[in-house]
């Protein structure tokens, strides 16, 4: 059905896996991304291991100089060429080369320019919030460790409160504002822990840890990029560096992101002069097999598939016979996929609440074209709800209305063409909109319309939960309902939450959201959160904001309770080591609350330069900002 969108990919897809371990592209002949020394990755490991010991070592006051070193080094995120390669990478421009200064009058369409902007903003954003949290975090616990009376708690571990959820003690931690998102976050922990203790060390991290049995001074991280997102390479490397496993790392950028090599050599400069962080391009499969089986890698994160992730325990279990099955999983942390749920909660909603519901949705489906691990994918629907049929119809404009990207990952029209393949044809629809304005040549094969896949109603004949239980990566959306929602109270308990628990049902666990009309009881919402074995659950909004709740602190990951791995394993963030994390929860104002991401207005990119500015060189800035608005 995609088949003639497939064939501007077949090349492409021949030289290059998804999980980023396979052979390197080159996208532009003219493209120079090689701004450092060319010796061998052998060598770069040698010095790592050589500084590892030292690294560890590091006192509090020792680290906390390295961040401020780094918080200096943050104006290399203003340099654009970087997002203009984005920009490429998401085939909406051509790619520039490091020597190209005349980024400004590239060939980009208006639209592209204010996405870009936008796409600037978000990075810097993430990465000088958590380099500010991080030495929040290193600041309280050097007063904490000399007894300062001066000693500032941070937010998360001074607003706290246990409560009762759903017959489950809880400590809730916040909320803080994440500003400039205008939603808010908090974090849901044990309540069988002393909070107070909360931010030091030697209480539960963000993996535990178990002992490898061997001499650990000279181990080094090795950081593989993730290929959908340039900011997600840099937040992994700030968490191996700094929280677990605080070793010196090794980044193998992504095939589809090398221009990321000449932005961190500036932003990491610090940590490279010492020795305590390296990079390489990536050099194939046969090359990231050798890492692997490396005697001085002692840890390595991956951001990417569930498979990627097993391959990767399989070479190092093969390269190192002495260690156990659990010694061997230890090594590896990761963010992995999710089919990621809406839970549409029956109720009466206002019309308006019906359609911020559905833009929310189609929102969270087409930005990136659908290639994010937090992507709309399965919209869960009570089968007795009396909205449910105008709901759907709504959801069909939005999708209509809010204008498409070109599909770019490699192998996600393989992906898309399995899974529309395993449906009848009356059960999918393919719903066109206009597609982004962007200024280069060729055709537009590259855009390829939104297929939405009724599964049936889950228990009768007829169901078909393939597009439930694999991640889609791409731009398809499920429909699913579930029997009953005529009593409201005893929908969400005893269908909803117990349907996307079960991970034969719905594909991992890294995040879902759930929507509710204002006239709702909250303390059901409080208690079906608490049952969701998700790690964010995200209450009338997308869990993209739960993503960015990283850079104040929240927790990003697959739930503790699921042990199938889909997800993958560790957390990301929990910057102030709030112990016995459960799950994450960001909200906005209303349901009715514009969007702030919204494919359908993104700001002038003036407007976001100037937010980029502020960030970059107000750096303490958002403190002010966060109080007034408080």
């Amino acid at each position: 059905m995609i088949g003639t969108q497939q064939q501007s990919y077949t090349n492409l897809n021949s030289i290059h896996a998804e999980n980023g371990i396979s052979t390197s592209i080159v996208d532009d002949d003219d493209a120079d991304y090689t701004t450092s020394s060319s010796k061998p990755w052998t060598d770069k490991v040698a010095v790592l291991a050589n500084n590892s010991q030292t690294f560890q070592s590091l006192s509090l006051k020792e680290r906390l100089g390295l961040v401020e070193e780094l918080i200096e080094h943050v104006q290399c995120l203003g340099d654009e060429r970087s997002y203009w390669n984005d920009m490429a990478v998401l085939k909406l421009g051509p790619f520039v080369s490091n020597e190209d200064d005349d980024t400004s009058n590239a060939k980009f369409s208006s639209h592209v320019k204010n996405f870009m902007g936008m796409n600037k903003f978000a990075m810097i954003a993430l990465v000088v919030t958590s380099l500010k949290s991080i030495k929040e975090n290193l600041e309280y616990q050097i007063n904490e460790q000399s007894g300062s009376r001066r000693n500032i708690i941070p937010t998360l571990l001074r607003n706290v409160k246990m409560e009762n959820i759903g017959g489950k003690p809880m400590n809730i931690h916040g909320p803080v504002e994440l500003f400039p998102m205008f939603h808010k976050m908090e974090i849901w922990a044990d309540a069988n822990v002393d909070v107070r203790r909360g931010g030091i060390e030697d209480q539960e991290s963000n993996m535990e840890s178990v002992p490898l049995g061997r001499d650990q001074g000279n181990d080094v991280a090795l950081v593989l990029g993730a290929g959908n997102q340039s900011f997600i390479t840099i937040l992994d490397c700030l968490q191996c560096l700094f929280y677990h496993p605080r070793k010196p790392v090794l980044i193998k950028h992504h095939p589809l992101r090398p221009y990321l090599h000449a932005l961190c050599s500036e932003l990491f400069a610090p940590l490279i002069q010492r020795g305590f962080l390296d990079q390489i391009q990536d050099g194939g499969l046969e090359e990231t097999q050798a890492i692997l089986g490396h005697s001085n890698i002692g840890h390595v994160h991956v951001t990417g598939a569930l498979t990627t992730a097993r391959a990767i325990e399989d070479k190092l279990k093969e390269t190192r016979s002495e260690l156990s099955e659990e010694q061997i999983q230890n090594m590896v942390t990761s963010e992995l996929g999710c089919a990621t749920p809406w839970i549409i909660v029956p109720g009466k909603y206002s019309s308006r609440e019906l359609k911020m519901a559905a833009k929310h949705i189609v929102t969270g489906k087409k930005m990136n074209s659908g290639c994010n691990c937090l992507c709309s994918q399965v919209v869960i629907l009570p089968h007795d709800w009396e909205q449910k049929d105008e709901f759907k119809k709504i959801l069909v404009e939005k999708i209509q209305k809010i204008p498409t990207d070109p599909l770019y990952y490699p192998g996600s029209f393989d992906r898309m063409e399995k899974m529309i393949e395993k449906y009848e044809p009356n059960k999918i629809r393919q719903i066109t909109s206009h597609n982004v304005d962007r200024k280069i040549h060729g055709d537009d094969s590259d855009f390829v319309p939104t297929y939405v896949v009724d599964c049936g109603l889950y228990g009768r004949d007829g169901f078909n939960d393939y597009a439930l239980k694999n991640e889609a990566f791409g731009p398809l959306l499920a429909l699913v309902e579930l029997p009953g929602g005529s009593n409201n109270e005893q929908y969400l308990m005893d269908s909803a939450v117990p349907f996307v628990n079960n991970k034969e049902n719905v594909y991992g666990s890294l995040s879902c959201s759930i929507v509710y009309p204002k006239k709702y009881d909250m303390e059901i919402i409080k208690g079906a959160t608490a049952e969701l074995n998700y790690g964010c659950v995200a209450w009338n909004t997308w869990s993209f904001y739960g993503y960015f709740g990283i850079a104040y602190g929240g927790g990003w990951g697959g739930s503790k309770n699921d042990s199938t791995g889909q997800s993958g394993k560790g957390l990301i963030g929990n910057y102030f080591l709030v112990p016995q994390i459960q799950k994450t929860i960001v909200y906005s104002r209303a349901l009715t609350f514009p969007l702030v991401v919204d494919k359908t207005f993104i700001p002038p990119k003036f407007i976001m330069d100037f937010a980029s500015k502020v960030f970059l060189r107000k750096r303490y800035f958002t403190d002010f900002v966060r109080k007034m608005i408080k």
